[in-house]
């Protein structure tokens, strides 16, 4: 069996020595192995009978890869921490189920008649342009993120520079706001808006603007964009199902800055896809692994069945947050998972992203805690009450505590700033239960990206598909091995396809900035247009009108009195009935045309009619 996370064994002690990974039956270490007291690497026993063992080997030795467990709830020889961490691990062959049913929902969500009925909902985002070089002028990005609001200013050149001039700045979103109206909430990204401006001089020119908005959203333009759910925690009122660009530009205009125009709105993924293609590596696919997750690419149009478009490509947002809530993740769903989702804003949604963004991975982590404690696996005799509190355990402090040099004190600071008083035994269990949930999230990241690629690579019937990947988000930068998890596993997931992660840096405003650009440039191109094309158009008063004038010179021209006169002559053609079917014989017609003289033979008979033809050239 072929598995992918840290494999725990039957064997007593081994809970304590989880620091490998198996993939196809090899053995790969993906952590140092721990310090012991004496300089070795033993760690202290549980209990009498269980021995201590060297991190990476068992009581009796064996490495971990020698070990090949699947995701099982229920093995009776296990001790509740290999159990535990059994539940948190997948086989390579349940990524591959899990990657097919995930490839199906994609499929669906992009069909016009299933697209109701999936989890992940594929959404067009009407990006089908990249930045030509051209592009020139100022612009502003505003993104709404879960803890603040970043406004930028970015002034193009339309020279082609790669050195755009940015200036920004980052506003605390209080608390209170993420449960508050939907008003609320818009009346003060549009107040930061406004302080924004005064800071830099108060700019009153148009300024045309990009708004970055991470929720799942119907759009039915570049602009027009309707808020399907609330995720990362908000859940304000009276923007469900409302167009969220026309929210904020209400807000804007309340504030009288009617030269901000919102022009443009885009998820933080598209985003990242764009800033991670500045850099001159062109990228047609982006994940953000942070809060949330999710992801974007490059679709062949004609796959995108929920709008017209069938040339060229458009940018797809997966949305695939939601992907399990129909139950495709039910048997890789663990206790843990069940308790996070139970006690959520939005139980029984967004089942996938809660398996894998960093809003949920310290709950995660704090849930298997408690159940551990309660199996006196963990904190024998403390009390537990203070892990029984929502967020008391956060996902930065999982990452810290993954750490190989100082993860053992931070589990320890952790733990403590909690009342409990662990043990050295109990620092290693917390800190092997952080490294499955993390690994975990990423292998699931990488089920889904291999989905997008075997996606793409039939959809563009390639024997292989090459394609950079931009990739963003505070699990991804924050730590390593998150990144060198999603490279391999996605490269067993799609062997068809080669998959080159970029990273995004600190410029996915700019990416924002690009895609607004590209849609002040189209508008603007458009605008030309219109203008050559107004003088031909005609409103349904001038085409009534100019009925009305043809009507009355056809009637003139049926008048004897008036025939004469009329601009519409109505001449007769003394042709007074039409073929009843029952003519037979042999006519000739005669055809004489500007330039040319055509003679027909016209044979009509039962059978049907044959003709005959010689054109002169006059």
């Amino acid at each position: 069996m072929m598995m992918w996370g840290q494999q725990p064994s039957a064997a007593p002690g081994l809970e304590d020595s989880l620091c490998s990974i198996v993939i196809v039956g090899h053995s790969c270490a993906l952590y140092p192995r721990l310090p012991g007291r004496d300089g070795g690497t033993t760690l202290p026993s549980h209990d009498a009978a269980q021995t201590s063992a060297p991190c990476g080997r068992d009581a009796e030795g064996r490495a971990p890869g020698s070990f090949q467990f699947g995701h099982q709830d229920n093995v009776p020889s296990c001790t509740p921490v290999q159990r535990a961490l059994l539940s948190l691990t997948l086989s390579l062959e349940k990524l591959q189920a899990v990657k097919c049913r995930m490839l199906e929902a994609m499929e669906k969500g992009l069909s016009q008649e299933a697209h109701a009925q999936s989890t992940v909902h594929m959404l067009p985002t009407f990006i089908c342009s990249t930045p030509d070089g051209t592009e020139k002028g100022d612009l502003m990005v505003v993104e709404l993120c879960q803890s603040h609001v970043r406004t930028l200013f970015v002034t193009l050149l339309g020279d082609g520079n790669q050195s755009p001039q940015l200036m920004y700045k980052t506003f605390e979103l209080p608390a209170d706001k993420l449960q508050g109206t939907g008003e609320v909430l818009f009346d003060f990204v549009a107040q930061c808006v406004q302080k924004f401006l005064e800071e830099i001089g108060n700019p009153q020119h148009r300024l045309p603007v990009g708004f970055v908005f991470p929720f799942s959203c119907r759009q039915t333009g570049l602009g027009k964009a309707e808020l399907i759910s609330w995720s990362k925690g908000f859940q304000c009122s009276d923007v469900e199902g409302k167009d969220v660009v026309q929210l904020l530009q209400a807000a804007i205009n309340k504030l009288e800055l009617y030269h901000v125009e919102v022009i443009a709105l885009l998820n933080d993924t598209v985003g990242t896809m764009m800033a991670s293609s500045w850099g001159g590596k062109p990228c047609e696919i982006a994940l953000v692994m942070g809060t949330g997750t999710n992801s974007c690419f490059m679709a062949e149009a004609q796959l995108v069945e929920v709008v017209e478009e069938n040339n060229g490509r458009m940018c797809v947002n997966s949305e695939w947050g939601c992907f399990g809530d129909d139950g495709a993740l039910n048997d890789v769903l663990t206790p843990y998972d069940h308790r996070v989702d139970q006690e959520s804003s939005n139980p029984g949604e967004r089942r996938f992203e809660k398996m894998v963004g960093g809003l949920y991975l310290g709950e995660i982590v704090r849930h298997a805690m408690l159940m551990l404690a309660a199996e006196q696996a963990l904190f024998i005799g403390a009390s537990t009450s203070t892990l029984g509190s929502k967020d008391a355990f956060k996902t930065q402090q999982v990452l810290e505590i993954m750490d190989n040099e100082t993860g053992m004190a931070k589990a320890r600071s952790a733990l403590e700033a909690l009342g409990l008083q662990p043990s050295e035994r109990d620092c290693c269990r917390v800190q092997q239960i952080c490294r499955a949930v993390v690994s975990r999230a990423a292998a699931l990241s990488a089920m889904g990206l291999a989905a997008i690629l075997s996606l793409m690579c039939r959809s563009r019937e390639l024997e292989r598909l090459v394609v950079n990947v931009g990739v963003d988000g505070e699990l991804y930068r924050a730590h390593a091995r998150f990144g060198e998890i999603l490279q391999s596993v996605t490269g067993l997931l799609a062997p068809e396809c080669a998959a080159t992660l970029v990273p995004a840096a600190d410029t996915n405003g700019l990416g924002v900035a690009m895609v607004t650009a590209v849609a002040q440039r189209m508008l603007t191109q458009r605008h030309e247009v219109e203008q050559l094309l107004a003088p031909l158009r005609l409103s349904r008063a001038d085409l009534e009108r100019v009925q009305g004038l043809m009507r009355q010179e056809m009637e003139r021209g049926l008048g004897r009195d008036s025939n004469a006169d009329a601009s519409v002559r109505m001449l007769p053609t003394y042709v007074c009935n039409t073929p009843d079917g029952t003519e037979r014989g042999d006519f000739l017609a005669l055809d004489l045309g500007g330039t040319n003289f055509r003679v027909l033979v016209v044979r009509v008979m039962e059978e049907g009619i044959h003709m005959a033809s010689e054109i002169y050239v006059i």
